[in-house]
């Protein structure tokens, strides 16, 4: 875009990814597994950033943090832009979270453009496995494929991913509500995978 100011925006996605970095599970490291308690502080700064760039804030059943730019009507296609929010044990700072934050910063970058679509940030529960030994919980909701049986899976501490869900203060039975196409097909998707 013309005019645009690289140097701030990549300051501005380097500050947050280390801004949440800080929000982990062991202390001196950024270690941050499936709906443990500091990915309710991912979810308060993600919301903050995201309501604040005109977008609508939900968080699924399964604790994928979506944000929305609605396009021109309820039918329009989706453009699909993700990462996950958990890491790996001592991750880097922008271990899965860039993708997210650079979701983000294309939608502040797009503020008062009228495109044909949508776009829809998530910021995805799990993707690492290191909580229950079986990666992309995340995704495979959104997918309608988080079945029982994964539902039954429990952590070394004997808490299935179910309860895990509902301790996070959701509800497992609705997760159906979070499936796509919700309500529109996706016009692409943009995963990434960012583990530096």
């Amino acid at each position: 875009m013309a005019g645009t100011n690289t140097t701030r925006i990549a300051d501005r996605v380097i500050s947050r990814c280390r801004q949440i970095a800080a929000c982990t599970d062991i202390p001196g490291e950024t270690t941050r597994i499936f709906l443990s308690p500091p990915m309710r502080r991912v979810h308060a700064l993600l919301r903050e950033w995201m309501e604040a760039a005109g977008m609508t804030v939900r968080v699924d059943a399964a604790g994928n943090l979506r944000g929305l730019r609605p396009g021109p009507s309820s039918q329009s296609p989706r453009l699909l832009i993700g990462s996950h929010l958990d890491t790996v044990p001592n991750a880097g700072a922008f271990d899965g979270i860039l993708g997210v934050v650079l979701g983000l910063t294309i939608v502040e970058e797009l503020r008062g453009q009228h495109l044909p679509f949508a776009i829809e940030v998530i910021g995805f529960s799990e993707e690492e496995g290191v909580r229950f030994n079986k990666p992309f919980l995340g995704s495979l909701a959104l997918i309608g494929k988080l079945d029982n049986d994964t539902l039954a899976r429990t952590d070394r501490n004997g808490v299935s991913v179910a309860e895990a869900i509902r301790i996070f203060g959701l509800n497992p039975s609705e997760l159906p509500a979070g499936y796509l196409p919700d309500p529109a097909p996706p016009l692409a998707t943009g995963w990434t995978r960012t583990g530096l």
